[in-house]
Parts: structure tokens; sequence; C-alpha cells
């Protein structure tokens, strides 16, 4: 293990305090989702997996659009997972990447790469806006700087950004709920915008498993 591989796995873990913020903000509970990454944890331990589990904040941002109340939004990922669950236990996702091509590839990740955009873009749009601002600037600065290094485009940035705001006194996610540490069941619910929402995840799950797979594999590398 080198201090590049000590750097990457920092990076992928500061990575996801931002994304569960943008989580929190959108209704979803952190407890129930801690426990959904102590079972990938596992599942990588059991399969000797190198790839590591990180929140996607283009995924967080579709889930979270779709549905009037915590039950819909639960139910689009529930039935999203259900789609994928079924594409990896038949093999199908290989066949789907196969048959897209490497064109329709791209641009499945280039589309994911533009909502990530669109979030950052939205971010200037908030009370927070400096943070936002600066984490942008910080983040291309860098990434050019190092050489297109994402390791240090990252941990970089969030220093940066969280060293501002420390410094400004500023409560990022104040406005978040407290959650109570205990879990409870909802029952899911199933109606065409649901439908409609867990398509569209799953399609752009596989888009973004495939574009963040490559990233986190040029972290290891």
């Amino acid at each position: 293990m080198t201090l590049n591989d000590i750097i990457a796995a920092l990076s992928v873990v500061i990575n996801s305090i931002p994304q569960a913020l943008l989580a929190l903000s959108v209704g979803f509970s952190a407890f129930p989702t801690s426990l959904g990454f102590a079972v990938g944890v596992i599942s990588c331990m059991i399969l000797q997996s190198p790839i590591p589990i990180s929140m996607q904040a283009e995924t967080i941002a579709l889930a979270g659009s779709y549905g009037d109340n915590i039950r819909e939004k639960l139910s689009v990922v529930f039935w999203s997972g259900i789609i994928m669950t079924i594409h990896g236990i038949t093999g199908s996702l290989n066949f789907i990447v196969d048959l897209a091509g490497d064109y329709v590839l791209n641009g499945m990740m280039a589309g994911v790469g533009l909502i990530l955009a669109k979030i950052a873009i939205d971010g200037l749009k908030l009370d927070t806006k400096m943070v936002s601002l600066i984490s942008i600037i910080s983040a291309l600065t860098t990434y050019f700087i190092s050489g297109r290094n994402l390791v240090y485009t990252i941990i970089i940035s969030v220093i940066v950004y969280s060293s501002y705001a420390n410094v400004m006194k500023m409560e990022i996610g104040k406005d978040i709920k407290k959650e109570e540490r205990k879990l409870s069941v909802k029952k899911t619910v199933l109606s065409k915008k649901v439908i409609r929402g867990a398509l569209s995840l799953a399609c752009l799950t596989i888009g973004a498993n495939i574009a963040f797979g490559n990233i986190t594999v040029s972290l290891g590398d």
C-alpha cells in the first residue's frame, strides 16, 4: 500500500460527506443508509472487491426529485434496486453494455457529468453560493495543475471549501431535520410516477456505475 492508495481511500470517504448532506436535504435518512453501507462493505470484503462504495450525487438528485413524500421516494429506489438486481443476477447488464456500444456509453457518461455540473451550478443559487463557487474553482485549478489527478482534485477541493466554511462560521446543513436512530418499515407504492422514476433511476445507475467505475479504477491506479 502506497501513500497514493491511502490518499485515494481518504478522498472517496471525504467526497461522500457533501453527497450525504445532499441525500439528507432531499429527505433520505442517514441511519438506514449507514446499514446499507455496512452490508456493502461486508460484501466487498467477502468478494475481495477493490472498488470503493460511495454515494452518487446524480442518483441522489434524481431519486429525490421523484415523489411527493418519503414513501414514493423510497419506492423509486426500491423498484430501481429490484431492476438492477435482476440485471446483475441474469448477467443481462453486460449484454446491455455490449449492445449499447462505445458511442452510447460515452453519451451516458457525458449525461452523468452534465447532471453533476447542474448540481454544482444549482449550488450557486443557494445562500451558501460562495462555498459552491470556491469548490468549483479549487477543483478546476487542482485538476489542471496536478495533471488531471482526480485524487488530489477531490481531497484538495473538499479541504479548501470546508476550511472556508469553518472560517466564515457557516452552518452547512442547518436546515436538515434531526432524525431518530430507529428503523421504521414503510410500505412501497406502485404508480405511474414511481414506475417512471424507477426506470429513470435504473438507466442513470447503469451510466453512473460505468462512469464512477472508471473514476474509481483511475483512483486505484
